[in-house]
């Protein structure tokens, strides 16, 4: 009876330790930085993910951009998740956008690219509806390029506060393209099935043109605040 109460004593123990090691851990898996050319700003796009074993918020990021020479161009200092400050389970990923302005950036030749991003213990935690998305980008010849997302309401109440975030990757998954609207007064009745078109800037397909860039991956998150 001993020995088995002393077994049962270092199992427990064992499983107290496994559970206090366990920790998230949020890593920048891709980013991309986009000057428009012949302008002094463009865009920082990127992807994070929760590569550890717990739950864990993003918090902030922060952004250094460096010339070939190794001069700064350009700094943010407050860099937020889309929706912001959101709760990722480990595998979990959110995308983040940024939209970058400073002089020296114009014509400038871009360096090293340091994107960092630190977590909290508190945020929100948001529902999530599956989404489908569609790439519809003709091209430079015309102003109607959208990633068109869909989705359903599956509950049985209407949904207010959808928070849609879209992404563009090339063939090697590298992010080319984020964007992402709040829709806070549109009222989705359940049942209901709806496409929203997100906007594709004319200066980032003038970009993707310009230097051969083709999107091929695409991807859309819906997240939903049912605290509002």
């Amino acid at each position: 009876m001993k020995k088995l109460i002393a077994l049962v004593s270092v199992l427990l123990v064992i499983a107290c330790c496994g559970t206090c090691l366990a920790e998230g851990k949020l890593t920048v898996t891709s980013k991309n930085v986009i000057i428009y050319p012949g302008k002094d700003s463009g865009v920082l796009v990127a992807r994070v993910e929760n590569t550890g074993d717990a739950p864990i918020y993003y918090d902030n990021g922060k952004l250094v951009i460096f010339s070939e020479s190794d001069d700064i161009l350009a700094t943010e200092n407050y860099v937020y998740s889309s929706p912001s400050d959101v709760l990722l389970n480990p595998g979990e990923y959110t995308y983040v956008y940024e939209f970058l302005w400073s002089s020296p950036l114009k014509n400038a030749k871009l360096g090293d690219i340091k994107f960092s991003v630190t977590s909290d213990t508190r945020g929100y935690s948001y529902d999530k509806i599956p989404a489908t998305a569609v790439i519809d980008m003709p091209g430079s010849n015309t102003l109607s390029n959208y990633v068109n997302v869909t989705f359903t309401n599956t509950s049985d109440e209407i949904l207010y506060g959808a928070y849609v975030v879209c992404a563009m990757m090339d063939a090697d998954d590298n992010i080319v393209f984020v964007n992402r609207n709040n829709y806070d007064n549109l009222g989705i009745h359940p049942g209901s099935t709806v496409t929203l078109k997100m906007y594709i800037d004319s200066d980032l397909v003038n970009y993707y043109e310009a230097n051969g860039i083709q999107p091929t991956k695409v991807d859309a998150l819906v997240y939903i605040n049912r605290s509002r």
